[in-house]
């Protein structure tokens, strides 16, 4: 899946870049979701709404989205190679659940 930080903080940015602060942009963060198909966006979204309600766990989120634990993983996988984040590290979750809730206040 992703890197998990190695000792140290799990708020430090990634080298040459300064620290995101205040709330999280929606397409910032969720930009290249936003950018695939309107079906593989969908996937992605619904995906990463159960994983962030789930904990990240990946066994608990497939049957919210009514897939194979191990479709969950590989969509994670997707989700966390087009965002950057990733979903074990606390400070990205809270990123992650920000973006969602604030495209969710926009799509309503």
């Amino acid at each position: 899946m992703c890197r998990r930080p190695v000792g140290g903080s799990a708020a430090r940015s990634p080298a040459g870049q300064q620290p995101r602060t205040g709330p999280p942009a929606t397409p910032q963060v969720l930009g290249p979701l936003l950018n695939l198909s309107a079906h593989q966006q969908k996937v992605l979204l619904e995906t990463l709404t159960a994983l962030l309600a789930a904990g990240g766990s990946p066994t608990q989120a497939a049957p919210a989205v009514y897939c194979h634990h191990n479709t969950v993983i590989k969509r994670l996988q997707r989700i966390e190679a087009l965002t950057g984040l990733c979903i074990a590290v606390p400070r990205d979750r809270l990123v992650l659940e920000l973006a969602i809730l604030a495209y969710a206040l926009r799509s309503a």
